[in-house]
């Protein structure tokens, strides 16, 4: 069988003395690496992309590819199955996707399973039918509408191809970017990779989480989602605003799929900042999430900037997603200043107070975070207004003044470049992994120690290692907990 470091495994009693040749189908995927040759594998987690490596070019072998003869050349048809009173549908198109919500309108839509996974784990939810929307190129669409001014992002485009494309949007039009900049900074943070690969926005939307970390950013970008169901000439089109009710309930009809959702792209003299708050960085819950967007307006005549718009928008701070409208109120149309930073603050303040029996706890330490986001944005504007009015020559329009120990309030981890986590396994490919013969206790090299038996650290795979990535593995919290 293949070893873990993707070298293919021989038979006792082959030649082990080369390199052995690929296999032109399936096996293409793997490469062998000669017997006793040294072997270096790294890895480096930088930023929003993994990097595996190994030097295959040293080795003068082919780096594994996905092979071939596993690859799909055509579009799969429709799948339909049922067992044990579960009905699961895979349509193939968008088409079909709506008439099968028509036909069964309390299915669940599973792309990831990230969130219809852990209702059955843990909450034993389980639903009759079950409609599988991964593959549907009319949910995965991404791109820029340049005629509408909007990024539109497919419902079921998976997080990870979103970064991706946020990041090819930055370098292309930084300016009109901003919200794109904005999300791809807090998707880095979002869960993990693995989940990122499979998750979509149009999942985090419809399952409405009051502490999610990407609805508050869609609604400080005043994102707009397009929702179709059968049978309807036109989309039906509700702002990310309008769209949580109450807890876990949304203005979703129960035979529509959120299709796209449109963020609109970025003014010049705008500020869009996320905001996490969380016990830890990676892979966490927030304790509070946060989008906050402000567009200036350049007020010579009154010495500075004002407020053209504002959106506020919060996560943890109620039953569901929720903006601030009357600081928002409070702060358009004024001009910028740590005044109003004080009058905006002691608004939201009042306006987020939680009670202190709240769900979730920690009221006044929830209450906190909103306001301080708010000052860490302000401290932010700073620099950016005072920039802003060099570049484009702004004689008269003056920037906050900042003092020299608010410096450091500018910094967020959520914007800021992630640390490089770097690992390296060195070894040598003896004679096959460990084998049969007992080695002598602390005997030296010739003096009985077993020669067939390699070093520790030999790659061999462990035993339950198949279990594993294929996912047949059981844990004890797989296990069903005792009746008694």
């Amino acid at each position: 069988g293949a070893g873990c470091c993707g070298g293919a495994g021989t038979a006792a009693g082959e030649d082990r003395s080369g390199t052995e040749p690929h296999d032109p189908a399936v096996a293409d995927g793997y490469a062998s690496i000669a017997v006793r040759e040294q072997v270096t594998v790294k890895t480096e987690e930088r930023g929003h992309e993994s990097i595996f490596r190994k030097n295959y070019k040293e080795l003068g072998v082919a780096e594994p590819i996905f092979p071939p003869a596993l690859m799909l050349t055509t579009r799969p048809g429709p799948l339909a199955a049922e067992a044990d009173g579960i009905r699961w549908f895979k349509p193939a198109s968008l088409d079909e996707l709506l008439r099968l919500k028509a036909a069964f309108p309390d299915a669940a839509l599973v792309r990831g399973n990230t969130e219809v996974g852990v209702d059955l784990k843990f909450r034993g939810t389980r639903h009759g039918v079950y409609i599988h929307v991964e593959g549907l190129s009319e949910l995965e669409e991404i791109r820029v509408d340049e005629d509408s001014g909007c990024l539109v992002l497919g419902g079921g485009a998976s997080l990870r191809d979103l970064e991706h494309f946020f990041a090819e949007t930055e370098a292309a039009r930084p300016v009109a970017a901003k919200g794109a900049e904005a999300m791809r900074q807090m998707l880095r943070w979002f869960a993990s990779n693995h989940i990122r690969s499979v998750a979509c926005l149009a999942g985090n939307l419809a399952t409405a989480s009051p502490i999610s970390d990407m609805n508050p950013m869609l609604m400080a970008a005043d994102a707009v989602l397009e929702l179709r169901r059968a049978g309807a000439a036109e989309a039906r089109e509700v702002a990310v605003r309008d769209f949580f009710l109450s807890y876990r309930k949304t203005a979703l009809q129960p035979d529509e799929v959120i299709v796209n959702i449109r963020v609109p792209l970025a003014e010049r003299y705008e500020i869009f900042m996320p905001f996490k708050q969380a016990r830890r960085r990676e892979d966490d819950i927030s304790i509070v999430t946060g989008g906050i967007r402000v567009i200036f307006a350049p007020a010579a005549a009154d010495g500075g900037w004002r407020v053209a718009k504002a959106r506020l928008c919060f996560g943890g701070m109620a039953a569901i997603t929720r903006p601030a409208p009357e600081t928002e109120a409070l702060l358009e149309g004024a001009l910028w200043s740590r005044g109003l930073l004080g009058r905006a603050i002691e608004t939201l303040t009042s306006e987020l107070r939680l009670e202190e029996n709240v769900p979730g706890g920690q009221p006044e330490y929830r209450t906190a975070l909103p306001p301080s986001f708010l000052f860490k944005l302000f401290i932010r504007s700073c620099g950016q207004l005072a920039a802003w009015a060099e570049e484009d020559g702004l004689d008269g329009a003056e920037a906050p003044a900042l003092a020299p120990n608010e410096a450091s309030a500018q910094r967020s981890f959520v914007d800021e470049p992630k640390g490089v986590t770097r690992g390296e396994h060195s070894y040598t490919i003896e004679d096959g992994g460990i084998q049969s013969a007992r080695p002598t206790p602390h005997a030296a090299p010739g003096d009985g120690a077993n020669p067939l038996r390699p070093p520790v650290g030999q790659p061999v795979m462990h035993k339950s290692a198949i279990a594993q990535v294929t996912g047949e593995a059981r844990y004890v919290d797989d296990i069903p907990a005792p009746s008694d």
